[in-house]
């Protein structure tokens, strides 16, 4: 299983590599206020990805359970052919709903500035069909992890998200530089990757030719109905915890402020990034180790990812909010963007971390089957962001969004981990919370700072100073690894060993 965390790591870092590409270059051509309803597609995606109703998450966990009998594949295939069914129902309800809503969504709620309405009204309907073909993608893409075959999984997203961003460039320089244009070549790759994906899944399977699905076999969806639902709470939580800050922004301040903070918060997801890319894989593990009742495995596999994707984040995170302003300088080559985005961007960025603390965590507890320690916390969340949110913004624009995701995050973060390890690990919560987690903050804090202190002693240009931080944030990880690991090779060969064996 070590080539599918590889596999999901090249997977997510490709997704923050194109946003470090493409992004600069869609700035050039559609301008930062367009480039703010670009922005605005990524916050629509993620609200209508609500009504995914928590069946893909649930199908990710049905097929990464039991063993690989010839009835086990079948019985998979019926469940996806039965999420499927419902999956069309809601991507017609998708279209229908950005097809006519478009109209409101431009005249009442976005502060569209220059753009022409005509104009922003068909690029959200070109979203609207755009987002139906991914959600029904991502149906697929997550029955492939689920399976553990994640390195063709990933195989299909890298290739789908460069054919969309490289030719729509050349699309914008040679034909026009038309957001319209951008949205109907995205809809087509959309198509293409949709139509593969779904080939590839049922070629996995390996069903019978002859099955044919029949519509009374819904009742399929009666054995997975209260862990779906547990999943779409979270997801709402997730998504209104994600998205609520895009969203209050898009209300109360121009779509340009929403395309500067877009740009904090892409870079502020390097943290998260990495630490998803393989906690898709251990979380498979989790599953599969929890329906074969090993569970003392599953909770060793747990504290060791948790101390060492901990330590590693930590370093990046730090690192990057000490270098933050020559990120973007290279990023964008632009110094008045810069100057507007990097106070957010930085404290983005601490928030970024703090969530990667509740990653592991949140998974031990999903693998397991259960959804409301999730469901309470997050909805704990929102009741305290939303007017915290409504207050800075208005006060403070996105610096103020910014600072009330930070504030949540340092929050709830400290309590929802203890809660978590008090219940499924040990009662010892409070050295836990210590050694794992404070003690490495602190450590890695003051090594960056002598790091960065010593680095300021040289002037240096911005290109030099990354490579500078690249450089000394390898020895932080490396240094803090071996400071709080003991027996660090053995403990890696162990991980190793694992994850590997099934």
């Amino acid at each position: 299983m070590i080539k599918n965390i590889i596999a999901n790591f090249f997977g997510r870092i490709w997704g923050l590599i194109s946003v470090f590409i493409f992004v600069p270059i869609y700035i050039r051509f559609l301008g930062i206020e367009l480039y703010g309803l670009v922005s605005f597609f990524a916050t629509l995606q993620s609200v209508l990805f609500l009504l995914d109703l928590g069946l893909s998450a649930t199908l990710r966990r049905q097929f990464s359970s039991g063993e690989e009998s010839i009835e086990n594949q079948k019985s998979k295939y019926k469940l996806l052919r039965s999420i499927e069914f419902c999956y069309l129902i809601i991507i017609v309800l998708i279209i229908c709903v950005t097809y006519f809503g478009a109209g409101a969504v431009v005249s009442k709620w976005l502060n569209i500035g220059n753009i022409e309405p005509d104009i922003a009204i068909t690029a959200i309907r070109l979203m609207g069909l755009s987002i139906a073909l991914q959600f029904l993608s991502s149906l697929y893409f997550g029955g492939l992890l689920g399976l553990e075959k994640q390195v063709i999984a990933n195989v299909y997203q890298i290739g789908w998200s460069t054919l969309k961003n490289v030719c729509v460039i050349f699309i914008l320089w040679l034909i026009s530089p038309d957001i319209r244009l951008f949205y109907v070549w995205f809809t087509f790759v959309d198509l293409v990757y949709l139509i593969l994906l779904r080939k590839r899944i049922k070629g996995e399977l390996s069903v019978d030719s002859s099955y044919i699905w029949k519509l009374h076999e819904l009742y399929n969806l009666r054995s997975i109905w209260q862990y779906a639902s547990g999943i779409f709470i979270i997801s709402i939580i997730s998504a209104l915890n994600f998205q609520l800050d895009k969203i209050m922004i898009s209300k109360v301040l121009p779509i340009s402020e929403l395309g500067i903070y877009n740009l904090a918060f892409s870079l502020s997801q390097l943290p998260l990034i990495l630490v998803n890319a393989a906690a898709i894989s251990i979380f498979s593990r989790f599953v599969y180790y929890y329906s074969i009742n090993e569970i003392n495995r599953q909770q060793t596999l747990f504290l060791l990812a948790y101390r060492i994707l901990g330590i590693i984040t930590i370093s990046i995170s730090i690192s990057m909010c000490f270098y933050v302003q020559d990120l973007f300088l290279v990023w964008t080559g632009n110094p008045e963007i810069t100057s507007r985005v990097w106070v957010p961007a930085i404290i983005l960025i601490a928030g970024s971390m703090f969530l990667t603390f509740q990653i592991m965590p949140f998974n031990l507890v999903l693998s397991q089957g259960v959804t409301r320690i999730n469901t309470f916390f997050g909805t704990l969340n929102i009741i305290i962001l939303f007017p915290l949110l409504y207050f800075l913004v208005n006060k403070y624009g996105i610096i103020g969004a910014a600072s009330s995701w930070l504030i949540i995050l340092f929050m709830f973060t400290p309590f929802y981990n203890c809660y978590i390890y008090n219940k499924y690990i040990s009662k010892d919560w409070l050295k836990w919370l210590l050694t794992d987690t404070i003690y490495p903050l602190l450590f890695v804090f003051i090594l960056s700072f002598i790091f960065f202190s010593a680095g300021n002693i040289v002037t240096m240009n911005s290109k030099l100073r990354l490579l500078y931080a690249i450089f000394t944030g390898i020895i932080t990880v490396t240094i803090t690894l071996l400071v709080f690991i003991k027996n660090l090779r053995s403990q890696f060969e162990f991980a190793k060993k694992e994850i590997i064996n099934k």
